[in-house]
């Protein structure tokens, strides 16, 4: 079956399997990565010059708040210090609402083995991401980066347009029926 020399029990030759693969969670960019990769090391400033460049790009900026939030998932305290070091605090905020999404998506959210208090620490850990994106669309409401990120704790929450949850009628009574004559 396999024709042509390929031995199942042997490794690739020539490659540095690390080199060769990409990690999906940083993205194929190199500017990107090599920036997560410092705030990963404890660099913040990194992570902020990058967004700041990027502010004119809403896909770019939404790519790299994605990023640099995983990135920073151990280190919301560092992201929340950078207002005080004199960080734009629009930015700032975009990012930790990003590094506490990422945060919330790493617990059990609710699935079949998860249980009530699973899905409570979800919600709260949504919530608590839900208030600085908040806070950065306000501060900049041109930006679509935190509106999209927005949109992922919507859906997270369970969230409809106009604020309930799908699900059965409250009020079946409440129903219009037509009266025959």
């Amino acid at each position: 079956m396999w024709r042509f020399g390929w031995k199942p029990g042997r490794g690739l030759q020539g490659t540095d399997l690390e080199a060769v693969l990409v990690s999906a969670s940083y993205g194929t960019d190199p500017l990107v990565r090599a920036a997560c990769e410092a705030v990963r090391e404890g660099d913040a400033e990194a992570g902020a010059t990058l967004l700041v460049e990027t502010r004119e790009d809403p896909e770019a900026r939404t790519y790299q708040a994605e990023a640099l939030g995983r990135a920073a998932v151990d280190r919301p305290d560092e992201i929340a210090g950078l207002v005080g070091e004199g960080a734009d605090p629009a930015d700032a905020m975009l990012w930790l609402g990003h590094a506490l999404l990422a945060r919330a998506v790493t617990l059990p959210s609710g699935g079949a083995g998860a249980g009530q208090a699973d899905r409570k620490a979800f919600e709260a850990a949504l919530h608590e991401a839900r208030d600085p994106l908040r806070e950065s669309a306000r501060l900049n409401p041109d930006d679509a980066a935190p509106w999209a990120a927005l949109q992922t704790v919507a859906m997270g929450l369970g969230s409809t347009r106009n604020g309930r949850r799908p699900g059965p009628s409250r009020s079946p009574g409440r129903r219009t029926c037509t009266r025959r004559t």
